[in-house]
Order: C-alpha cells, then structure tokens, then sequence
C-alpha cells in the first residue's frame, strides 16, 4: 500500500490522499508555480540547493472557495454509445471506397454517435453535489 506522496513528487495531485477520492480536489487549488507541491516541500539555501522543509515550515495549498458544492456527474450508458458510434464511423471512413456499403456504414455510426450524445446531454441529474 502506497502512503500520501510515495515518490516525493512535484505536482498537485499528489497533495491528495491515497488512496484518492473520486473528485480528487474538493476545492480549487491556487497555483502559483508550475511544480506548485515541490515549492510547498522544499526550499533553497544560500548555495541555491534545495532543502526539505519540515511539515511545520510547508505550505498547504491554497484554495479558492467556490459558493457550490462538487458536481460529479452521474452514471451513464450514453459516453460509451457515442464512443461506438464514432468507432463505427471511422470504420465507415474505411470502407468509403467500397461504395454503398461504406457509405451505408458511415450513415449507422452517424446515427449512433448524435443518439449517444443527445441521449447524454439530455439525462437528467440525478445526483446531488457534496
């Protein structure tokens, strides 16, 4: 079992838990660098070295706090439809030059795609934000 930042690493979302939770940030972190969680752990010395901070002297990351909960978006059969579709429509690519038979093809994964995602775009939410 791998502990919180196993590998003393440079990037955010590794100031997560491990395991992580599905959101991974419940709020939006303020970066200020771009290897931000590098900058929080280490600082330089007089030689210009890096030098471990100790868990008192680094930085949380700062947090915008937004006025909404987090929104995770609810299950669905409809992203794999439309990835069908789009898998059918670059096999009707192929076969293009066949004739009716590619064209007919390229027709279907049309079809499949839009349903795939208006079908998405339309479901209703049905879970709340935490």
């Amino acid at each position: 079992m791998a502990g919180n930042d196993p590998w003393d690493a440079r990037t955010l979302e590794w100031t997560t838990t491990s395991p992580p939770p599905v959101y991974n940030f419940e709020e939006v972190p303020v970066v200020h660098h771009q290897d931000d969680f590098w900058y929080r752990k280490y600082g330089v010395d007089e030689q210009g070295r890096a030098v471990k901070l100790t868990p008192e002297q680094a930085g949380k990351p700062d947090v915008v706090v937004e006025e909404h909960g987090m929104h995770m978006p609810s299950p669905s059969y409809f992203p794999i439809i439309a990835a069908s579709g789009v898998a059918i429509l670059g096999a009707g690519l192929v076969f293009i030059s066949s004739g009716p038979i590619g064209f007919a093809v390229l027709a279907v994964g049309a079809i499949v795609t839009l349903w795939g995602i208006v079908g998405w775009a339309a479901e209703p939410v049905t879970r709340e934000a935490h």
